[in-house]
């Protein structure tokens, strides 16, 4: 009797354990589900920042290469100012030194005399 009453009580157990595993499965095949789902979106998650990463390493490397040529271009245009300034100040000079070659040179205030005097002649002529 005691053994048909142990088999009873394991029967029930076993039932109880039927019944908790009945109402649990769902449960877990709904969790089941939800982890594949979250899979799904962390693969993708992990795709789209792979992808912005590579976009971001990308964009900083042709910022620094504009900054770069940037840079470059700024030092191209200070040298190209430097030799303006230079080549106009040379210019000024030689023109300078040439005036006054030209001026220590015999005759070179004559034709500017000969061109006032028939001038101031017909000024005079005409008081």
């Amino acid at each position: 009797m005691k053994q048909m009453q142990y088999i009873a009580q394991l029967e029930t157990g076993v039932k109880a354990l039927e019944a908790q595993v009945a109402m649990t499965y769902p449960k877990i095949k709904q969790v089941d589900t939800q982890n594949a789902l979250l899979r799904v979106e962390n693969s993708s998650m992990k795709e789209k920042l792979h992808a912005l990463s590579t976009e971001c390493m990308r964009k900083q490397a042709e910022y620094h290469e504009l900054k770069k040529q940037k840079d470059e271009l700024k030092q191209l245009s200070l040298l190209q100012q430097s030799l303006i300034t230079e080549t106009s100040q040379a210019k000024q000079h030689s023109f300078t030194q040439l005036l006054n070659v030209a001026r220590d040179q015999p005759g070179f205030n004559q034709h500017a005399g000969e061109a006032l005097s028939p001038m101031m002649q017909d000024h005079d002529l005409e008081n």
